[in-house]
């Protein structure tokens, strides 16, 4: 059986006790806010290998550490800058950035031969 906390305020609450009820409400909601950041921070820092290590071949794996150092210094790749650098060809290239694309670890902008891929 799950508990539920509440928040009990009496009738009457000196102002000085609400004040510091208040302070002290603040105080948690900052915290709150600070692990929350936190958390969303670490969650950015998760190397784009530490994702779907599992799930890939070893060839994959590779082309996906070789775009992650791309990635450090670019903001963003194309189809045709992914066969270059992964010495793939265009439906490899196309295939392999979906499949990212797919689980979350890059966001594509732009259409068709536009289309552009940026790490999530």
């Amino acid at each position: 059986m799950e508990e539920k906390y509440c928040l009990e305020i009496p009738a009457r609450i000196s102002m000085n006790d609400y004040k510091k009820e208040e302070k002290l409400l603040n105080l948690l909601l900052y915290i709150i806010e600070e692990i929350r950041n936190i958390v969303k921070k670490e969650k950015k820092d998760l190397k784009m290998t530490d994702i779907l290590t599992d799930k890939m071949t070893d060839k994959e794996l590779q082309r996906l550490k070789i775009l992650e150092v791309y990635f450090e210094k670019n903001n963003y790749i194309d189809n045709s800058e992914a066969q270059k650098i992964l010495n793939v060809s265009d439906s490899t290239a196309r295939r392999f950035l979906n499949k990212l694309l797919k689980n979350g670890i890059l966001e594509a902008f732009g259409e068709k031969k536009g289309r552009k891929y940026r790490k999530k």
